[in-house]
């Protein structure tokens, strides 16, 4: 039962990689397009700037987990790197500890707000009206899912303090 767990939870960090990667390639074509039809005189689309920033927070949000498994987010190890490697292993804990409370208390935090946006009914009303929520929600998502990372590779006792890509 925990290796399907696991296969699916492995699947939804993927999967949300890649939309994570759709969502720069729209916003990419979105700015393309825009600009275009200015140039040509054929004015602008109307909710580009809206939908680019919701990419933007789409992207970052549900690919960090994806990179923080990967172990491609970015450590500064000058000071850690001066420690006997037995100071490493616990600056790598600590630092993974600290994290996963951290990402967690943000996932709880964003995820009431969005719930309380959800309840009140609100809308961003720009070009677009986007339901306040979906923004908490991709935030609650995101850091949710970082601290589930994090505490995956505290299980795994992975503590190495460096950036280094590992499966």
């Amino acid at each position: 039962m925990m290796a399907i767990l696991g296969k699916l939870y492995s699947g939804l960090i993927h999967a949300l990689a890649v939309l994570a990667v759709i969502s720069i390639l729209v916003a990419t074509g979105l700015i393309l397009g825009d600009v275009t039809m200015r140039y040509l005189g054929l004015g602008s689309i109307r909710a580009s700037s809206t939908l680019i920033e919701y990419a933007l927070l789409f992207s970052t949000m549900l690919g960090a987990p994806w990179l923080m498994r990967r172990r491609g987010h970015i450590t500064v190890t000058s000071l850690v790197e001066q420690l006997p490697p037995s100071g490493q292993k616990a600056a790598g804990a600590l630092a993974l500890g600290i994290s996963t409370v951290t990402l967690l208390i943000l996932g709880w935090r964003s995820a009431m707000v969005g719930y309380d946006k959800f309840l009140r009914g609100g809308a961003d009303i720009r070009s677009i009206a986007v339901p306040e929520w979906v923004s908490y929600g991709i935030l609650a998502t995101g850091f949710v899912l970082m601290g589930t990372e994090c505490l995956r590779l505290i299980l795994q006792r992975r503590f190495e303090p460096h950036g280094s890509v590992a499966a």
